[in-house]
């Protein structure tokens, strides 16, 4: 796991935010690139995880990815996966 894809938008200088303030990386932005990528065909459509089980993990000692990345990616993936599905820890 690192930084959500396309977290910078683009902008190398942002690149410094999304790794050290993930609070600061705007998720709704994110959230409405993925649905446009998938509409447009670039990916394959989020419904196709609608019923996959999703697992997050992050170590207590990671230095890189932090605990508020961790919650990007929990709503990213909220997004596209039924919530009965959906397991995050911490290791």
């Amino acid at each position: 796991m690192t930084v959500p894809y396309y977290c910078i938008g683009g902008n190398p200088s942002s690149g410094p935010v999304c790794i050290q303030v993930p609070e600061r990386i705007n998720i709704t932005v994110l959230t409405d690139l993925t649905e446009k990528y998938a509409s447009g065909g670039m990916i394959d459509p989020t419904s196709n995880m609608l019923s996959d089980r999703v697992f997050i993990y992050h170590g207590i000692n990671d230095t890189l990815i932090l605990p508020g990345h961790v919650r990007l990616y929990t709503v990213l993936i909220g997004d596209c996966v039924e919530y009965r599905n959906q397991t995050s820890a911490r290791l």
